[in-house]
């Protein structure tokens, strides 16, 4: 029997019924046998229809309300064509109102959606699916084009977070694995996103957001929670490049900072960097954990970029951090040191300098084949190992590379164990960033190029992006799964 075909007085009978149920009373096992309707049947009344709506921040998120009449866990099943071959997640008690997001849809698309309900004994509920519309993508938001090469035996799978900087926009984008955009969130005005990641909540995404020429002092980081798209801005005075959350609901960031160096006899400014911290959502001043003017050795001249006019402030560009990250069994910051070529690590209660990887004053000594990174960025690192983009200055030829060094703090030493030099010998100028994929691939962002790719560890590419001619692409990450983002 359809649904449609049900009597009124039945599908009033039908709330009772499941009232009765879900407290396990034998009259609705009574009444179910007396008319001859099955559960099935009657779990396709209206009393479960939900209300979608789009969410006006992102398009690509949908949320979903409706009530049952009884107690119960909840879900949606959703996807295209016609089809319901996705699911969310269940809801994680049973109650009779019901509120849900749906994510990873495709702007511009049509999906068939449908709530689902479960009582407590097990009786499951089905509303009537319904054709939901999204909207196209807006219009200056980069679009991907993907490539999978033949060689690749599986369908990719996850999402890719990212950022894409145009000349006067930037965007903190999620897409799927055919390039289609997910989820993306406009920085304020002009400003550009380098860096985005996943918030320790597991349910929003945190992204950078800087004037690059620090014309205006407009740094700050914002969080996104997917399923509730209202941004929330932390002012983050002088910041560039990168940030972290740590552990203690606090962001700790890359700041500029200004001073004066005696250099060939003659007093001269000098731009450096500090690792500074704050409360998120503080206005409070910043605490200085880490500075290279007042924590390191006197400042000199480490190449030709030295003479750069850092930021536009008329200064001479000494150490020119750009990658940030933490460790929390460590309480420790490393810090990524462009001009200086080297990684540092600080510890975080004292500030202290612990060693050095890399550059003139290096602390740990590098060991076996391979050769040290020039002017790199990087934003991946674990428990003895590190995964470096080396973006390539000062080699002949200049090409870019990614490469991964095994560390030993006891033996203080650091060695070459992997590298993918970019197989067209491209030199990437600008920003660069790899990830270390739980399957051992690597994610890659060639920035300047606008390209991601996704190589094995024999070096085969078996996913690339590209993006639209003109844009770069920032810092990058690969997500399991929108709704328990990791």
């Amino acid at each position: 029997m359809h649904p449609s075909s049900i009597p009124v007085n039945i599908a009033r009978i039908t709330t009772k019924l499941f009232e009765a149920q879900a407290n396990e009373g034998t009259l609705a096992q009574y009444l179910l046998t007396a008319t001859g309707l099955s559960l099935a049947t009657l779990a396709c009344s209206p009393p479960v229809d939900a209300v979608f709506d789009t969410h006006p921040q992102v398009p690509t998120v949908v949320t979903a309300e409706w009530t049952t009449p009884f107690p119960a866990k909840a879900w949606i099943e959703y996807g295209l064509d016609g089809q319901l071959d996705q699911v969310t997640p269940p809801s994680d008690s049973c109650d009779q109102t019901h509120e849900m997001s749906v994510l990873g849809l495709k702007a511009g698309r049509e999906y068939s959606m449908r709530a689902v309900a479960q009582s407590s004994n097990g009786t499951i509920v089905y509303g009537r699916t319904q054709t939901i519309s999204l909207e196209p993508p807006p219009e200056d938001l980069p679009q991907f084009n993907v490539s999978c090469p033949e060689f690749s035996a599986d369908d990719p799978e996850g999402f890719i977070l990212t950022s894409t900087l145009g000349v006067d926009n930037g965007w903190a984008v999620i897409v799927d694995r055919d390039g289609d955009p997910v989820w993306f969130h406009k920085a304020d005005g002009a400003l550009s996103i380098t860096t985005t990641v996943v918030g320790r909540d597991q349910k929003s995404i945190l992204h950078s957001q800087y004037d690059v020429q620090q014309r205006t002092d407009l740094g700050g980081t914002v969080r996104i929670n997917l399923a509730d798209p209202e941004p929330k801005l932390t002012a983050t005075r002088l910041a560039h490049h990168d940030f972290v959350e740590l552990p203690d609901d606090r962001i700790g960031w890359i700041q500029l900072e200004l001073g004066e160096a005696s250099i060939d006899g003659e007093t001269v400014p000098i731009a450096s960097d500090r690792i500074v911290e704050m409360d998120e959502g503080s206005s409070d001043a910043e605490s200085v954990i880490f500075s290279f003017l007042e924590d390191y050795e006197e400042p000199y001249p480490t190449c030709e970029h030295f003479y750069a006019d850092a930021y536009g402030t008329g200064a001479f560009d000494w150490t020119h951090a750009n990658s940030l990250m933490y460790d929390d069994e460590d309480d420790a910051y490393f810090l990524m040191s462009k001009n200086l070529d080297a990684l540092f690590k600080i510890d975080r209660s004292s500030g202290s300098l612990v060693w050095q990887l890399g550059g003139d004053d290096t602390t740990l000594q590098r060991i076996g084949e391979g050769s040290d990174f020039h002017h790199a960025h990087m934003s991946h690192r674990w428990d003895g190992g590190i995964l470096v983009f080396d973006n390539g200055y000062h080699k002949s030829p200049a090409q870019s590379r990614v490469v991964e060094y095994a560390i030993d703090e006891n033996l203080g030493t650091y060695e070459q164990v992997w590298e993918y030099p970019d197989p067209s010998g491209r030199f990437v100028q600008l920003l660069g960033d790899a990830q270390r994929l739980p399957d051992g691939n690597t994610l890659i962002s060639w920035s300047t190029a606008g390209l991601i790719t996704e190589v094995n560890s024999s070096g085969d590419v078996v996913w690339q992006a590209e993006t639209e001619l003109g844009f770069s692409t920032g810092r990058v990450s690969w997500l399991r799964d929108l709704y328990r983002l990791q």
